[in-house]
């Protein structure tokens, strides 16, 4: 399940979902009806904060996946893990080797 939801496209999806839910007035106003006021955000804010963490979240949210989309994502397996490893250590190594130890 938490491999389908790291997925590059699934967040894609889900933040463009954010974002249309941002910039579409009626789905945040049924968004902010859901979960509520951010009353942190209305007294730093001040009033209307909600709405404009909101338009953040829908601007940041869709370069924040498109970033994670271009990086790769993230690798689960362990096998990736094991080869990191192995792979620094033949750095450290090398670099010993370098250095005439």
């Amino acid at each position: 399940m938490i491999a389908f939801l790291l997925n590059r496209w699934v967040i894609l999806v889900i933040s463009i979902f954010l974002m249309m839910v941002a910039f579409n007035p009626d789905w945040l106003m049924r968004a902010v009806r859901m979960f509520g006021k951010m009353g942190w955000a209305e007294s730093s804010v001040g009033s209307g904060g909600t709405f404009t963490i909101w338009r953040i979240i829908g601007i940041l949210a869709p370069i924040a996946a498109i970033i994670y989309f271009f990086s790769g994502g993230v690798k689960l397996n362990q096998q990736s893990k094991v080869q990191d490893n192995v792979d620094v250590q033949t750095q450290q190594q090398d670099y010993q080797g370098y250095q005439g130890n």
